[in-house]
């Protein structure tokens, strides 16, 4: 009976697995090389860009709560001195 690609075996045929495999985990690592680290790479600039906008978002809110604390506060002045 004769041996066939994939089936364990001596020689130049058995050879053809190890062959696959290591052509497999080639594609892996440059799949991760040139899939996965743009990936991560853009995963990074988003975050840092929504924290940026986030802590934008929270000074501009806390400027006009500063603003209507000291217009209360002038106008309650104003009309103590009346």
């Amino acid at each position: 009976m004769e041996r066939g690609y994939g089936e364990s075996g001596t020689g130049s045929i058995g050879s053809r697995d190890s062959i696959d495999r290591s052509a497999s985990a080639l594609l892996c690592a440059l799949g991760v090389v040139f899939v996965g680290l743009p990936l991560y790479w853009l995963r990074l600039k988003l975050e840092r860009k929504l924290i940026e906008m986030a802590r934008s978002a929270r000074a501009v809110r806390e400027g006009r709560k500063i603003a209507s604390t000291v217009g209360i506060a002038q106008s309650t002045a104003a009309l103590s001195s009346l």
